[in-house]
């Protein structure tokens, strides 16, 4: 699945092209605005932050990087707070740990939906940070 291939390809943009942990944070808050365009129509805003908490939630044992404090459960998409959180962190550290909560998001959706239409609604999200991190394209 090409979702586990996020987080080595968020590194590939530190190390090839110098990103800093801002345009890291960039790319991520981006995918996440976009993660949420997508599905938030098809499960509701307040799902799609559900998903989000709990995709961070996971990765946190291995990424405490990305701890945020007690979350509102009943609080929408909050990226502002992801890009402070991410800010915070070198590039690499960011890179890892977004891409981390990233993946985890697609495994999760995954496991809800399936494979094929996780693939179907995320795809093109994954593909753009794939293609950013080769130099291809740029996140819009």
């Amino acid at each position: 699945m090409k979702a586990h291939r996020i987080t080595t390809a968020l590194l590939r943009r530190v190390e090839d092209s110098a990103d800093d942990a801002a345009q890291i944070a960039d790319a991520i808050v981006a995918a996440w605005r976009q993660i949420d365009v997508v599905l938030s129509p098809i499960i509701g805003r307040h799902a799609v932050a559900a998903l989000h908490r709990r995709s961070l939630h996971l990765v946190e044992a291995a990424r405490p990087l990305l701890a945020t404090g007690r979350p509102d459960v009943y609080a929408l998409l909050d990226l502002t707070a992801v890009k402070t959180t991410l800010l915070q962190l070198s590039a690499a550290e960011a890179a890892a740990a977004g891409g981390a909560g990233l993946e985890k998001l697609y495994e999760l959706l995954g496991g809800l939906l399936g494979p094929a239409l996780t693939e179907h609604l995320l795809g093109s999200i994954v593909d753009d940070l794939l293609s950013a991190s080769t130099g291809q394209e740029t996140l819009r």
